[in-house]
């Protein structure tokens, strides 16, 4: 179980199995121990392993933080291994509170997409949307496309 406080309020997210998936339990508490939000999205923990097409000796993945102040976010950049330059692929969230993976069910598309890139020798970086990260400040940030890039 993973927390963490924002504002005086504390948010618990768990892991959860069901028969249908892997699903991320999100309870946040206000500063009274109310709870304040209650939500189940897709879990970005997966079972499911590489497609056949991807090469991980191929490209190396690195864990970075993209964004600014204060809505940074996780991301994943993978470099294709042995070269001195290649192209980029940023991979962008459509619409939706998608992952880093773009989870639905036990797909992982932009993942797929992603190491099937950074197999053929094209890097890939790709982060989840700012509601996902920040579930609690959905007024704050706004409902714009701007706001969500």
């Amino acid at each position: 179980m993973e927390s963490s406080t924002s504002d005086g309020m504390v948010s618990f997210v768990l892991a959860c199995r069901f028969a249908n998936g892997i699903f991320d339990i999100t309870v946040t508490l206000d500063s009274e121990e109310k709870v304040a939000g209650f939500y189940f999205r897709q879990s970005a923990y997966s079972e499911r392993e590489l497609p056949e097409y991807a090469d991980p000796s191929a490209y190396t993945e690195q864990d970075i933080t993209v964004g600014k102040e204060p809505y940074y976010l996780p991301a994943k950049l993978m470099v294709p291994n042995g070269l001195e330059s290649y192209p980029l692929v940023i991979i962008l969230q459509g619409s939706g509170t998608h992952d880093i993976d773009g989870t639905l069910g036990p797909n992982k598309p932009y993942r797929d997409i992603a190491v099937g890139l950074a197999s053929k020798g094209i890097a890939t970086l790709r982060y989840p949307k700012k509601y996902l990260v920040y579930p609690d400040k959905v007024d704050e940030i706004g409902t714009s496309a701007e706001a969500n890039t």
